[in-house]
């Protein structure tokens, strides 16, 4: 059997433990990706395309046909070891879990998930020490833009910058709407 050729890019040793050295291109290659690993088989596509290496566009598609077919960006994941878990979809997109080139064309991703329903002030799983999963994708972007350990690099900061905003505004809104139908409950 002819199996297509991988892609060649520079992985740190922790991706390629994982599994993120290639990944799948299509969604119909989620399953059967010659190099399908515990990510790609365990996991929803909205916790672990943000972690992948593919390009923006082919992130995009991809995620954006996991929406259309139903995933919640919402969802949080299923790991019953919460120091595993990913979180939710939009924690994935500000986390970085080894490598900082996956996660610097991020921003779309956000907007993506914000468009189709996801939450940024809705908080991760409790874990211990890692305070940052404590909070929601809001907070933590937050704290990252105000020199949290995101800031070290300088370089990062605008992306946390980027990306708090794009959530607050999706925050500000919701907390309106959320007033509006309290305030008219009240009101009845």
């Amino acid at each position: 059997m002819n199996k297509p050729p991988l892609p060649k890019f520079n992985y740190t040793p922790f991706l390629t433990s994982l599994g993120l050295n290639s990944s799948p291109k299509s969604p119909k290659q989620w399953r059967t990706h010659p190099n399908a690993n515990w990510v790609h088989t365990t996991k929803p596509p909205l916790f672990w395309e943000p972690l992948s290496t593919n390009p923006l566009d082919t992130k995009l598609a991809n995620i954006k046909e996991a929406l259309i077919s139903g995933a919640d960006p919402n969802e949080m994941d299923h790991e019953p070891d919460p120091r595993r878990s990913f979180g939710r979809p939009l924690h994935c997109t500000i986390h970085d879990n080894g490598d900082w080139l996956y996660m610097k064309d991020n921003i779309p991703v956000i907007e993506l998930l914000l468009e189709y329903g996801a939450d940024p002030r809705l908080s991760g799983p409790m874990v211990l020490p890692v305070s940052c999963w404590l909070g929601s994708p809001l907070e933590d972007a937050r704290e990252m833009a105000e020199g949290g350990w995101g800031c070290e690099e300088l370089f990062r900061c605008g992306f946390y910058r980027e990306a708090y905003r794009v959530m607050k505004l999706v925050a500000v809104e919701l907390d309106r709407m959320l007033f509006q139908v309290c305030s008219f409950d009240l009101w009845i």
